[in-house]
């Protein structure tokens, strides 16, 4: 980690090429971070220009026609995603040590993020999107086993968890194109896996944790981890 933060303050202080610095700033915040010096990742993360002066924004304002209608699809899609992803880790414990949502309401703003993502694609064409929302299910499995324990709920959404696991193992396509409105005729696109096994896979790891102790014996539960396990693989 010290080499990391080395080379990347060396290339910071003598290099001139703006993509460059930029990649290498978001290196040195996730490598001070795992130092555990946020001062150090605040001062870097302040040289980086807001949302509304990224280069998307900017060439907002010169392209025309197709190019402009590709850029603008493709921006939709990014600030998808970004509002998606701030929506379900909003509950972020404050200075007084209390969170703002119960566990209620934390099912709720799943359900919210779920929301945006069916606005977007009204036509069930989710294609990478099944990841994400398989993740979002999980999410209410888990909230939905704390502290109120609701099985019937838990259950559901983990079948639907599963389906979307499922459905992206099996029949992700990088070339089949959206046929939803805002996001039509835009390919599915290759995906870049952070993980060695696939969604079943990942899925059933998620099983394993013990707030699913009280249904892991019910049919469903067990019906669900068997389907999983029917099309999990771990490379």
């Amino acid at each position: 980690m010290g080499e990391v933060i080395t080379l990347g303050e060396t290339v910071l202080t003598e290099c001139t090429d703006d993509e460059v610095r930029a990649n290498m700033i978001q290196f040195l915040c996730l490598a001070y971070m795992a130092m555990n010096e946020p001062s150090k990742v605040r001062t870097l993360a302040e040289k980086m220009p807001n949302v509304h002066l990224s280069s998307e924004e900017l060439f907002m304002h010169i392209l025309k026609g197709t190019e402009l209608y590709e850029l603008k699809q493709q921006a939709l899609f990014d600030y998808t995603d970004i509002v998606c992803r701030h929506l379900s880790t909003l509950n972020i414990r404050l200075n007084n040590c209390s969170v703002p949502y119960t566990i209620n309401e934390c099912i709720a703003l799943q359900q919210k993020t779920l929301d945006v993502l069916n606005i977007f694609f009204e036509d069930g064409d989710y294609g990478f999107y099944h990841v994400r929302i398989k993740g979002i299910y999980r999410n209410m499995a888990l909230l939905s086993m704390t502290e109120a324990q609701n099985t019937i709920a838990a259950l559901k959404h983990l079948q639907l968890a599963a389906q979307h696991a499922i459905a992206f193992d099996t029949n992700y396509d990088s070339n089949k194109k959206h046929t939803s409105i805002v996001s039509r005729g835009h390919s599915f696109g290759k995906v870049a896996h952070s993980q060695t096994g696939n969604q079943s896979y990942d899925l059933i790891a998620s099983l394993e944790n013990n707030v699913f102790d009280p249904i892991r014996s019910d049919e469903a539960f067990i019906a669900i981890e068997k389907l999983l396990r029917k099309h999990a693989k771990d490379k």
